[in-house]
């Protein structure tokens, strides 16, 4: 329902709401909806919150960061806006892992 909702609405104070409550959540819930969440930390103007999310994860959880860095990957691939948001999100992801630290 989170998902839905993220992707639906566009206010600041709504997504970050959201994205506290998937903190609470279980790696395995996490971890089946991780290609939607790195698509909206790429695509949504408003995803401050959604990358720093991702982020906190991947220093948590090494399996969450090489299948950021997978998805990331495979969305810088293409040409175009997201292209660009899509490398500086893998390079911020792969500073933090490497120094165990948000950047």
């Amino acid at each position: 329902m989170a998902i839905k909702y993220l992707q639906s609405h566009d206010s600041e104070g709504t997504i970050d709401y959201l994205i506290n409550g998937l903190y609470k959540e279980e790696i395995y819930f996490i971890d089946f909806y991780l290609p939607q969440l790195c698509y909206l930390a790429i695509t949504k103007l408003q995803s401050r919150s959604i990358k720093k999310f991702l982020i906190d994860m991947s220093i948590k959880y090494s399996n969450i960061a090489l299948k950021c860095h997978m998805y990331l990957f495979s969305f810088s691939q293409d040409d175009g806006i997201l292209k660009e948001r899509a490398d500086d999100l893998y390079t911020t992801i792969e500073t933090a892992v490497i120094n165990k630290d948000v950047p």
